[in-house]
């Protein structure tokens, strides 16, 4: 048995294959005492706008007054239901406006690789136009959204940063299945670097290379690398 495989066969006792993903908070990478710092004390979720409150009492407020602003928030983990959520907020304001831009504002750690493919494929689906701010971090599967937009519509701000790595999976069964996993695996990470490699001007050999390892890159160096057209620090920079 390889070491740690003890813990994954216990964690996904009955579950099967897991979904691939850019797996890790790389928040969790800073000290310890910071623990206490959880994911959803840092990232305020935002219910999806497709449901009725079960408490009765309407829709959330603050999700309204985004929607009228013509912003979308993605401020957690990439998952499917983070995906229903910026999906259905897509096409409820192209349905009102197909011609006013939509603003999405990324503050995210990444998370599924298909959460945020279905993303990213929505974004690019609209007849909005759409245009991507990172404030904070953009992470993994969530530089799929950042990059959903023609570079001239990307933005970062000063104090933000994006990591870029490949995709990993837990898994157990047979070696047969297994293989059959390592290979979509393959195809996940080559898919995320020919994307990036289009939407940076790179080659997608030089982002296989940068990629091989964790790749961060602050605001300025995200510009550089084209991840973003250019550092701003007020709204009106966006205009």
């Amino acid at each position: 048995m390889f070491p740690g495989e003890a813990d994954a066969l216990k964690s996904l006792d009955g579950l099967g294959q897991g979904s691939v993903d850019w797996s890790g908070d790389p928040r969790q990478e800073f000290p310890r005492e910071l623990d206490s710092m959880s994911t959803h004390k840092i990232h305020p979720q935002i219910d999806d706008g497709c449901e009725e409150e079960k408490s009765g009492e309407g829709k959330d407020p603050l999700l309204q007054r985004l929607l009228d602003s013509r912003t979308i928030i993605v401020s957690k983990g990439v998952s499917d239901e983070l995906a229903k959520q910026v999906v259905s907020q897509l096409f409820i304001l192209e349905q009102i406006d197909e011609s006013a831009p939509v603003t999405i504002i990324i503050n995210s750690p990444g998370g599924s690789a298909d959460s945020g493919f279905a993303i990213h494929d929505a974004i690019k689906f609209v007849k909005c136009p759409v245009r991507t701010l990172t404030m904070g971090i953009c992470a993994s599967a969530a530089v799929m959204i950042h990059l959903a937009v023609p570079a001239e519509r990307r933005f970062v701000t000063p104090n933000s940063r994006f990591l870029l790595h490949q995709p990993s999976m837990r898994t157990a069964g047979q070696a047969s299945d297994i293989a059959i996993v390592s290979r979509e695996i393959d195809r996940m990470r080559a898919q995320y670097n020919t994307i990036v490699a289009n939407e940076t001007g790179k080659k997608v050999s030089q982002v296989d290379e940068a990629v091989s390892r964790d790749f961060w890159l602050t605001a300025e160096e995200g510009v550089k690398y084209g991840l973003a057209n250019k550092v701003i620090t007020h709204r009106a920079e966006m205009e």
